[in-house]
């Protein structure tokens, strides 16, 4: 299934399979140097939300590219919303 009929299928309120993103567009590791206030805050969102702080890093970063103006991957996106889904679940359209 290409992203196209999946996003029109998860629209649609059905489950959609997306194959794995092809070797070049994985995840890779991005290190960055905090200050510690900064590390304890994202550890104590990461604990009221139920993950770690390095989840809680990259959403804020995602979300702040996205507010931006740039474009991020479809699987990037998918990614962004199966999060929000698990986090606030899934009432899907009428």
């Amino acid at each position: 299934m290409d992203k196209e009929q999946a996003l029109r299928e998860w629209k649609k309120g059905k489950k959609a399979r997306v194959a794995p993103p092809p070797e070049g567009k994985r995840m890779s590791l991005f290190t960055m140097r905090l200050d510690s206030d900064t590390l304890r805050a994202l550890v104590e969102l990461g604990r009221t939300e139920g993950v770690g702080p390095s989840v809680i890093a990259r959403r804020i970063l995602q979300e702040g590219v996205k507010k931006r103006g740039a474009d991020l991957s479809f699987e990037t996106e998918v990614q962004q919303v199966f999060e929000r889904i698990l986090r606030y679940g899934y009432n899907p359209p009428r």
